[in-house]
C-alpha cells in the first residue's frame, strides 16, 4: 500500500484500516509490490489509493477492463458501496449493463455525442444502451 505525507498519522491509519476493510485481499498482500498483484488486485489498490486522499470526487476510467467476471462483480459492488456511503463517483465504462445497474444518473455516448440520458428510476439497460459504447455514469450523493 502507498504512504504519503498527510497531516495526522492517526487519520492515515484510520483511512488505511478502512481501505483494508473494503479490500481484505490488499491487507493479505500489503508487503507485496504493486506490480506483482493481479489485475483485480491492482484495480482495488488504485481505488484504495484514491480513497486515502479523502477526495470529494472519485473518477474511474474502465475499472472492469481486462478483469475476470467475478472480479468485475466485486469491483462494481465496491463502487456501489462507495456511492451509498456518500462518495461521489464519476465512472466511464464500456460495460453499460453493469454500470447502469449501480448508477443514479447515466449518459450514454456514441462517437463523441450524448444520445441517451436517464436518472436512477429509469436507469436500466435497454436495447438502446446495451451495445459496447462509452457510458459515463454518475453515482451522486443523496440530497
Amino acid at each position: 500500500m502507498c504512504r504519503f505525507r498527510r497531516g495526522r498519522a492517526h487519520e492515515v491509519e484510520s483511512d488505511l484500516s478502512r481501505v483494508f476493510e473494503l479490500f481484505p485481499r490488499l491487507k493479505e498482500r500489503a508487503a507485496q509490490l504493486a506490480g506483482t498483484l493481479s489485475g483485480g488486485e491492482q484495480q482495488m489498490l488504485a481505488i484504495g489509493r484514491a480513497l486515502m486522499a479523502r477526495p470529494k470526487l472519485i473518477m474511474m476510467d474502465e475499472p472492469s477492463m481486462g478483469l475476470a467476471p467475478l472480479v468485475v462483480k466485486d469491483i462494481f459492488a465496491i463502487i456501489r458501496r462507495l456511492g451509498s456511503e456518500g462518495h461521489t463517483v464519476l465512472l466511464v465504462e464500456q460495460n453499460a449493463k453493469a454500470a447502469l445497474r449501480i448508477a443514479n444518473r447515466a449518459t450514454c455516448w456514441r462517437t463523441g455525442a450524448s444520445f441517451w440520458k436517464r436518472t436512477q428510476k429509469t436507469c436500466w439497460p435497454t436495447e438502446t444502451c446495451s451495445a459496447p459504447i462509452w457510458d459515463a455514469t454518475w453515482i451522486r450523493r443523496p440530497n
